[in-house]
Order: structure tokens, then sequence, then C-alpha cells
């Protein structure tokens, strides 16, 4: 179930059981519930648990974790609780894995309340969370606006060590071609400055370099722009708060949004406002995180 094998172990799950056909044993039932996790089959992960612990008399804590990620992928949250209670009834102690998942879909669907105890009770079962979890008990503690627990989670996984290149909130990669493109729309741009600078150049230059992840280069190209006397409009000034929230500078990034809001009444998008938030978290300026939370919440509120 490596990788994206899970696809082909999923489909044989599903055509051996359209078939009626019983080749299950006690060893292949992981791997099918792993893959039913990976492609959010909570059902058929349901049924296969149900099927092992009829066959086999019990299921492991593994198992029970795999089709509570299924629950949990699926963002299935009444459905996880409901199971992750299940288990335990059934006498199976829930591993690290398990209150994974059920941070995770808790994360998912803003029950903050609830990941937070989960949090709380794995620590006293004395279960280590993995990266995964940090990040989605971080969101949750920022989401409950409880400060002193996100800074107390920043500390810790800095101190373990952890680390994630893989956090979807936040994540800003670029496939290799689009930087190749990306590189050559700059070298283009930064042509029409040096010749004849004006809005459209800098513009091209910064949204080329802001593709590439070059964020030093946005601030530079921004600070240019200032300089010469040519006045940013909305789009340049959104790329250089995110410019500076990337490269943690919560304080330039605080003062080119009030600027911004100041000239075009404009707020960023929302994945710009949560990366200013976790860099004044990381920076210990709580008052502005919560500031910015909760301007983040209005402007979702009046979107929907």
């Amino acid at each position: 179930e490596e990788h994206s094998q899970w696809r082909l172990a999923l489909n044989l799950v599903e055509e051996s059981r359209a078939y009626s056909v019983d080749w299950q044993q006690r060893s292949t039932y992981l791997s099918s519930l792993k893959a039913c996790a990976q492609g959010s089959k909570y059902k058929l992960a349901l049924e296969l648990l149900d099927e092992k612990q009829n066959k086999f008399g019990e299921a492991t804590a593994q198992s029970h974790a795999a089709a509570l990620w299924a629950c949990s992928n699926a963002g299935e949250a009444e459905l996880t609780l409901e199971q992750f209670q299940r288990m335990q009834e059934r006498g199976v102690h829930p591993c690290a894995n398990s209150y994974g998942a059920v941070i995770a879909v808790c994360e998912k669907t803003s029950r903050w309340s609830t990941g937070i105890a989960m949090l709380d009770e794995m620590r006293t079962k004395g279960l280590v969370p993995n990266v995964s979890s940090y990040l989605a008990s971080l969101n949750l503690a920022l989401m409950a606006g409880e400060w002193d627990r996100a800074f107390s989670l920043i500390n810790e996984t800095r101190e373990r060590g952890l680390h994630s290149t893989k956090d979807k909130r936040f994540d800003y990669e670029v496939p290799s071609y689009q930087e190749s493109h990306a590189a050559e729309q700059s070298l283009h741009a930064l042509e029409l400055i040096q010749t004849k600078p004006s809005l459209s150049a800098f513009s091209a230059a910064i949204s080329a370099a802001e593709k590439s992840q070059q964020w030093g280069h946005v601030l530079e190209l921004f600070d240019d722009m200032h300089r010469i006397g040519i006045e940013p409009n909305e789009p340049i000034f959104n790329a250089a708060i995110h410019a500076a929230a990337m490269t943690k500078k919560s304080c330039l990034a605080l003062n080119l949004l009030e600027t911004n809001l100041t000239t075009h009444g404009t707020i960023p998008d929302d994945s710009v406002l949560d990366q200013i938030i976790w860099t004044c978290v990381s920076d210990g300026n709580w008052v502005e995180a919560q500031r910015l939370k909760k301007l983040r919440n209005s402007t979702t509120k009046t979107s929907t």
C-alpha cells in the first residue's frame, strides 16, 4: 500500500468484495484499511474493521487508527469521535496515531475545544504527538485564542527538532517547471525596469518573484518602487505583505497591511492573513495575532 500503490490496493479490495471473494487474512486487513484511509473510504473501512473483528475476534490499535483516519480524511467528525469511543469500549487503547486522526478532523471542522481536549488526554497517557498533530493542535489553539498554549507548542516543536515541508495550510511550493517559467518572466521584467521603469514592469517582476518564492527579491523591488516614486497598486501591496510574512518580518507585514487598508481599503487573502498571524505568534506578538484573527473571522463572515 506504499505511496501511490494504495489506489491499486483499494481497487483490489473493492473488486474482491463486489465478487464476494474472501481472500483477506489477518495481515492483509491492515493494508486494506490503510488504503481506505488514503482514499477517504470510511464506509468501506468500517466494514473491514467489523469484518476483521468478527473473523479473528480482535482488531488491533493500528487497524482502528487506520479506520479513524479514513473517517477523518473524509471530514466525518461525528463518526470519527464515535469510532474513537467505540474502540475504547472494545478494550482497544488508542495509540498516538488514533489521537492524531481525531485532532486532525477537529481542526478541519473547527472543533477547537474537543481537539485541545484530545491533545491534553493523549499527553496525560504519555503519548507524543507527531508533526501533523502538532501543527493541527497549534491551529486549534489559535482558533481558541489560547495564545500561551500556542506559544508553548511552537517552543516544543523547536525543542524536539520537528518540522514539516507538507503543511498544506501554508504550502506555497511551486513545481519546478513553473519556477523556471517564473524566472524567465522575472528576467524580462527586470530588463523593462532598467530601461523604462513603470508600474506594469514592476508588477510583472514582483509577480514573477512571488511565484518563484523569491521573497527577499519581492521586498527589494517594492522598496525600489518607493525610491523611484511609483505608487504600488493593491496586488503589489498584497505580494509585499505576503513576502514580509514568509520572511518572518511581522512588523513590516503589519505596517504594510495597515498602509494597504488605508490606501486601498482591502484585506489580503485568508492564506496571507494566516501566515501573518503565525509570524506574529512566532514573535510572541499575541495582541496583534489576536487582532488579525478577529479581522480574518470578520472578513470570512462578511464574504459568506
